[in-house]
């Protein structure tokens, strides 16, 4: 019974969880370096996605995607878009979806000190939202055709794969 708590205690204390903040990006990915695409939501005139891309393969484990957050919101009078990197360190995708409006979930393996580990993002994105409705109501009637200023909140959770 004592090594079953001690190995339930070693691995409790390799999982870690800390929130950050994140500016959006001007930072642009290359067309032929998209891997995978995942759309988190999309309305008439809005969408939120997951772009995943590639940079190339090597004899190691060491890290293989970069994942950017990508949001639209399209209109007649005015196209504003964000971009965010989350992370470069990804070894592996696992998955992504929708917890609730403007809330999302990624699970990714990330090379950490060279040790593959489970990474857990709940990202925040309603500060976008906040953000983009200001920015039209600041525009006006005139065109909006424009990059948006603005952070979402990530959480995230480390954890042995």
């Amino acid at each position: 019974m004592n090594k079953l708590a001690l190995g339930f205690i070693a691995i409790m204390a390799s999982v870690s969880a800390h929130a950050a903040t994140i500016s959006s990006s001007t930072e642009s990915v290359a067309p032929s370096s998209i891997s995978q695409i995942s759309l988190l939501e999309t309305t008439n005139n809005e969408k939120v996605q997951l772009i995943i891309s590639d940079r190339g393969m090597s004899t190691d484990i060491v890290p293989r995607y970069t994942v950017h957050l990508g949001y639209s919101s399209l209109n007649k009078v005015g196209n504003i878009t964000a971009d965010f990197k989350l992370t470069d360190r990804v070894y592996q995708y696992a998955s992504s979806r929708r917890l609730s409006p403007g809330r999302y979930e990624v699970i990714l393996i990330e090379v950490r000190e060279g040790i593959p580990m489970k990474v857990n993002l709940v990202i925040n994105f309603n500060q976008v939202y906040t953000d983009e409705k200001n920015m039209r109501q600041q525009c006006g009637d005139n065109f909006c055709d424009k990059i948006l200023d603005t952070t979402i909140s990530v959480t995230e959770t480390v954890s042995p794969q």
